[in-house]
């Protein structure tokens, strides 16, 4: 589901299982940081072989994730939730929990990222991408705050 600048949107549950094959299962377009896009994921269930969520660089994405269960499946180089957003682009995971098979689920780059009461974990199997080894990355001035 690709978004585009400004766009609005609120997803209530469901399960979204598949590959998405160098892609994401919602993609935030544009590099305007005065987009002020807004994306809710509200309690899904997400397993996919790529990214979950990406957004362009420079976009100003405000994400909430809110609860569901999110797996990220197969040994690829790039992180489940690749936030590469505008300075002031804002994403929060509350009460989520995210199971990674081989790679980092969440990079953030340029942007800042609020997680509260996560469960996030990383088995790491025969990764050889080593810098996708951790949980989250931070990147470019970056910001995470772990609550």
């Amino acid at each position: 589901m690709p978004a585009g600048v400004g766009s609005e949107i609120i997803i209530d549950g469901g399960e979204y299982k598949g590959n998405t094959d160098d892609a994401a299962f919602f993609r935030f377009r544009g590099n305007d940081p005065d987009s002020k896009t807004k994306v809710e994921l509200n309690n899904l269930i997400v397993e996919t072989n790529y990214r979950v969520v990406a957004s362009d660089e420079g976009h100003s994405v405000a994400l909430k994730v809110n609860g569901g269960n999110y797996t990220l499946k197969e040994h690829n180089n790039t992180a489940g939730f690749f936030l590469m957003g505008a300075r002031d682009a804002e994403s929060v995971f509350t009460d989520v929990t995210i199971n990674s098979e081989y790679r980092q689920p969440i990079s953030v780059t340029r942007q800042k990222a609020v997680l509260k009461n996560c469960n996030i974990t990383v088995e790491n199997k025969s990764n050889s991408y080593s810098y996708l080894s951790s949980a989250v990355s931070v990147n470019a001035n970056g910001q995470v705050i772990l609550e």
